[in-house]
């Protein structure tokens, strides 16, 4: 019987000892899988905190535009009364560059063709009260400016209306060094489809 209960021992103590060792292995394994857990997670919000700042030293404009046709009496002639809205989301003030004709009327003719045709046919500066052209539009954090304009178009008809501006240059080279993604588009579009009619 002391055979078996030292068999029985013997047994019993391999049987802890690889117990143990499988422990041992498994907590291993455990503390490996959690430092890599960690390490991406860490990585993940470096990652994140580095869009962030990348988003918030980025200037955000957002554009609408609103069309509609005057009618002048005793005037034949079709107009249109074109207001840009511009909305500064970002978290600094933004300038808008306008001095090269930031509106583009073109007429579209849809024909029996495929693609739609496009004839620009005419342009617009802005121009301030006194009758000077304003070059530049400064856009406050959280602030809303309307940019007017007034087009004349020759007949009734379907035209695209285009708003472009560009940013600043030195709040582009702020942005940047801010952390800005240097990809970053430096030109404010906003377009609209509008029918004059008779």
């Amino acid at each position: 019987m002391s055979l078996d209960l030292e068999k029985l021992m013997k047994i019993s103590e391999a049987l802890r000892n690889l117990a143990m060792t499988i422990a041992v292995i498994l907590g291993g394994l455990w503390a490996a899988y959690v430092f890599t857990a960690e390490l991406h997670i860490e990585n993940a919000q470096a990652t994140l905190e580095k869009l962030k700042l990348e988003a918030s030293s980025a200037p955000s404009i957002d554009k609408k535009l609103d069309v509609e046709q005057l009618f002048i009496p005793g005037d034949t002639a079709y107009y249109l009364h074109i207001s840009v809205q511009g909305t500064n989301t970002g978290n600094k003030s933004t300038t808008l560059n306008i001095l090269k004709e930031p509106i583009k009327v073109a007429e579209v003719s849809l024909n029996n063709s495929e693609k739609p045709k496009f004839k620009i046919v005419t342009t617009s500066d802005f121009y301030s009260p006194e009758g000077s052209k304003t070059a530049n539009v400064v856009i406050g954090v959280g602030e809303t400016k309307k940019i007017p304009f007034v087009v004349k178009v020759n007949h009734p008809g379907l035209y695209l209306i285009e708003f472009e501006a560009q940013m600043e240059s030195s709040d582009l080279t702020d942005s940047i060094r801010a952390g800005a993604d240097p990809r970053f588009p430096t030109t404010w579009v906003a377009q609209k489809y509008v029918v004059v009619k008779n």
